[in-house]
């Protein structure tokens, strides 16, 4: 009998990779590293890969203030950009995959309904050139690769916008909130889920194959799904994110609903706040690829955000 998968997660203190971390992985030997012992902008990330001899690594962490990114262009680039290709290096030398988040923000939202993976990029703000520098930096590292796009990701803890509405409500805060910017909220688990999926599809060995002499036996993809031809060999580009379209002020009001708080929620344009970063009007992400390809899909944002708040 072979031995369970490796998999290694990183940025496992954040919202997804406490997620990641969470769930159960069928056997699987799942190492999660935080920023202590896993900061991915230092020079001893690329031996904690070799020592792992992952079979896949996770890349969870981010730089993920968009605001402080404007003035902290050095740092964001750092963590999403430099570090990324580092750990596509490394996995390269490691033959391992590497699954790698990415961002909404590297489109400027100019777009009438949802983004597709052939879209062309174009960030509005430091932040999305960063990640956008990741994307591009990991496709040319050499190794196997998933980066998924998400965007607006919440989860029950954390810091995230889901909690800090609550904590507006609770305090008594008048609320205004934005409702001319358009997305879909993602649950942190359910992302974390539609990624343990693939990884059970790029880890399950093709029929008459053996496996790679650095891999084992790895978790079964279920067969009920049924594959596209658009199955990955190498990786590459994927949206995921929840199903549905809301503004900002919709899922406020969704939010204070779930929590029964009666409050009201204004409505405001997106100029009205000061805000040194610029963000898309249209955020919305098409994950029909993904679907295709792993078997998977993440359902509606409001029958998520009813989940999450229900825990």
């Amino acid at each position: 009998m072979s031995a369970p998968p490796r998999i290694l997660v990183l940025g496992g203190g954040g919202q997804v990779g406490s997620a990641l971390a969470a769930l159960d992985w069928a056997g699987a030997h799942l190492a999660v590293a935080g920023r202590a012992d896993g900061d991915i902008t230092s020079p001893r990330i690329a031996a904690l890969i070799a020592a792992a001899r992952p079979q896949v690594v996770i890349n969870a962490a981010a730089y993920t203030n968009v605001e402080m990114a404007q003035t902290e262009r050095a740092a964001a680039f750092a963590v999403n950009a430099q570090a990324p290709a580092t750990l596509a290096a490394a996995c390269a030398q490691a033959g391992a995959w590497l699954i790698h988040y990415s961002t909404d923000y590297v489109f400027d939202g100019s777009k009438e309904g949802a983004y597709v993976e052939t879209d062309a990029p174009n960030p509005l703000n430091v932040y999305g050139e960063s990640k956008l520098a990741g994307e591009r930096a990991i496709a040319a590292g050499g190794c196997r690769h998933l980066i998924l796009r998400t965007g607006w990701v919440y989860s029950r803890d954390g810091d995230n916008f889901v909690n800090k509405i609550l904590a507006r409500a609770r305090a008594g805060t008048p609320l205004k909130v934005v409702d001319d910017q358009f997305g879909a909220p993602t649950w942190a688990h359910s992302l974390a889920q539609a990624t343990r999926r693939a990884v059970e599809v790029i880890m399950a060995p093709e029929p008459g194959h053996d496996l790679p002499a650095h891999g084992t036996a790895t978790v079964p993809a279920p067969t009920a799904a049924k594959l596209s031809p658009d199955t990955p060999s190498s990786g590459g580009v994927y949206h995921l994110s929840a199903a549905g379209r809301a503004s900002w002020r919709e899922v406020a009001l969704q939010v204070l609903a779930l929590r029964g708080i009666d409050l009201p929620v204004a409505p405001v344009a997106a100029n009205s706040f000061a805000s040194a970063a610029r963000r898309p009007a249209n955020s919305q992400l098409d994950s029909g690829r993904f679907a295709a390809t792993f078997g998977s899909r993440i359902g509606p944002w409001r029958e998520d955000l009813a989940r999450c708040l229900a825990k």
